[in-house]
């Protein structure tokens, strides 16, 4: 798919739009380097003219771990299924032998992760697991901006030894 900078421009602005998606990481040239890497899905209206989803598998500093994050789906085509499109094909993206997890405060995305088998963390502020995949800043600028309240879901998609 040919993305332009231009249709990154748009998404990044339309993806701003929305308060629960981290904001510091949506810029064009982030984008960019998860298209040109593979990791993440941009769902095309049905002229093929728009972006009216998306998804990405953001990398951590664990290697082969991955977060499933910034799902989106434009406001004018929720509720018709299109968020479980992007789920699903921004899961097949990673990597064999990859971890994804997520973070949410979505009961969209909750029953999705439930769906597909993924395991939930319970407190998972305080798992190691969090600890060892996210960087610090991303707690804390987490914390600060509400995007991640204390009452945000952890999901893996495999089972934790």
């Amino acid at each position: 798919m040919n993305v332009t900078l231009k249709v990154l421009k748009r998404l990044c602005a339309e993806l701003r739009g929305e308060e629960r998606i981290m904001q510091s990481r949506i810029t064009p040239k982030k984008i960019r380097r998860l298209h040109e890497k593979g990791l993440c899905y941009f769902l095309r209206d049905d002229t093929d003219t728009k972006v009216i989803g998306f998804g990405a598998l953001w990398p951590t500093k664990r290697e082969g771990w991955y977060e499933l994050g910034t799902m989106w789906v434009s406001k004018n085509y929720r509720c018709r299924g299109r968020g479980w499109k992007v789920f699903e094909k921004t899961s097949e993206l990673a990597p064999s032998d990859s971890v994804l997890f997520l973070i949410t405060r979505s009961m969209k995305v909750v029953h999705m992760a439930n769906f597909y088998k993924w395991e939930e963390a319970p407190l998972w502020q305080d798992s190691t697991q969090w600890k060892k995949v996210c960087e610090p800043w991303d707690q804390k600028s987490c914390e600060a901006s509400r995007v991640l309240p204390k009452e945000g879901r952890l999901f893996y998609s495999m089972t934790l030894d």
